[in-house]
């Protein structure tokens, strides 16, 4: 008979996304609050709203970062 280990690490339940909050992602960014609210505000960046509370999901993003990342050298020379 086995038992879950209640002080063990926590298996993150299927389907849940881990959420994070706006000072969190600004952090996270190392941006500012307002910064981040702001990219809400124009739908720049992915959020859920629930109620008054704005969260955003770690993997989403993680993906909304990862389009923005520009590949090493091979670019222009500046003079």
């Amino acid at each position: 008979m086995s038992k879950k280990n209640d002080l063990g690490p926590k298996e993150e339940e299927p389907g849940l996304p881990n959420l994070m909050r706006i000072e969190a992602v600004a952090e996270h960014l190392g941006v500012t609050v307002r910064y981040v609210r702001r990219l809400v505000q124009e739908r720049r960046i992915p959020y859920l709203k629930l109620g008054h509370f704005i969260l955003f999901d770690r993997i989403e993003i993680a993906a909304w970062l990862e389009q923005f990342r520009r590949p090493p050298g091979g670019g222009q020379r500046w003079a």
